[in-house]
């Protein structure tokens, strides 16, 4: 699940830094009312849930609290969730996406910009899902993320480069996608 509309969506802002976004930046109201309604339309899922994980920013936990406090379910922050680093973007315009995602798919990236490459997400996220997966292999868990990382997580499951995490349907806020552990998940990048 992606987070709901925040703050950061609200003022085009790109957040992407743990001492910003895990204390600033949450829900916006838009946001709440998008978690409640997709809390209402994948009940059925929802209510099989046996754990919630969640990134540490403020605006993932506030979506999954609510979820959590719908379902009465636990939830427990993950820090392999945490949104895609963005380096010297962080606190700019959402403008500046554009150029980095061009950068991802032609993979040339200046390393001054210091922006998490799609490589690391892909491994970080991958990772942490097999991680909890293993934790555990009956339960059906819900993972609240971001954009980009979630995107980067996709092109894991649909077996196509992470550099083309673009390409593929955009997560909307607020949007579930259920998944089942796939074989190429577990490959290596």
């Amino acid at each position: 699940m992606r987070h709901g509309h925040s703050v950061a969506n609200e003022k085009s802002k790109i957040v992407s830094a743990p001492k910003v976004g895990c204390s600033n930046f949450g829900l916006t109201v838009e946001g709440q009312n998008q978690v409640q309604r997709s809390a209402e339309h994948h009940a059925d899922l929802l209510s099989t849930l046996s754990m919630i994980y969640t990134s540490d920013f403020l605006r993932a936990v506030q979506t999954a609290e609510t979820i959590a406090s719908n379902f009465n379910i636990q939830c427990k922050i993950n820090v392999g969730l945490r949104e895609r680093y963005f380096g010297i973007y962080e606190g700019r315009s959402t403008d500046f996406y554009s150029k980095i995602w061009e950068a991802d798919l032609t993979g040339t990236h200046d390393l001054a910009e210091q922006v998490e490459t799609v490589n690391a997400v892909a491994r970080r996220m991958t990772d942490t899902v097999l991680g909890l997966e293993e934790e555990h292999p009956e339960g059906t868990i819900l993972l609240v993320s971001h954009g980009d990382p979630l995107q980067i997580l996709l092109t894991r499951f649909n077996g196509v480069s992470p550099k083309s995490h673009r390409l593929i349907p955009q997560i909307d806020t607020a949007e579930i996608i259920p998944l089942k552990r796939h074989r190429k998940l577990c490959g290596r990048l």
